[in-house]
C-alpha cells in the first residue's frame, strides 16, 4: 500500500521544473536522512545514559544466567537487564 503512495510523494518532490538536478527533491531527501541519523544518535545516547543509571543503582543483571536466591535482603531487589543498542 505504501509503495503506491511513493509515486504521489515522488511526483511532488522531483518536479519537472527542477530538471536536471532536482535540487528540491534531493534536499528534502537528505533532510529526512539527516533527521533519521539524528534520531539514532539520540537513542544511542539515551540508552547509554539509562544503562549507566541502571549500573549505578545496582539492579542490573549483566548476563542471562539465573540468579541464585541466598535468602538475604538482596533477593527482594528486582533484577533488570541492560538496554541493547
Amino acid at each position: 500500500m505504501s509503495a503506491n503512495c511513493a509515486g504521489i510523494v515522488g511526483g511532488q518532490l522531483f518536479r519537472s521544473d527542477d530538471l536536471p538536478f532536482y535540487h528540491r527533491g534531493w534536499s528534502i531527501a537528505v533532510a529526512f536522512m539527516a533527521f533519521g541519523v539524528a534520531c539514532v544518535i539520540t537513542l544511542i545516547a539515551l540508552y547509554a545514559a539509562a544503562n549507566a543509571r541502571l549500573r549505578r543503582s545496582g539492579v542490573v543483571r549483566e548476563s542471562d544466567e539465573p540468579v541464585e536466591k541466598t535468602g538475604g535482603a538482596q533477593d527482594d531487589v528486582p533484577q533488570r537487564k541492560l538496554y541493547n543498542y
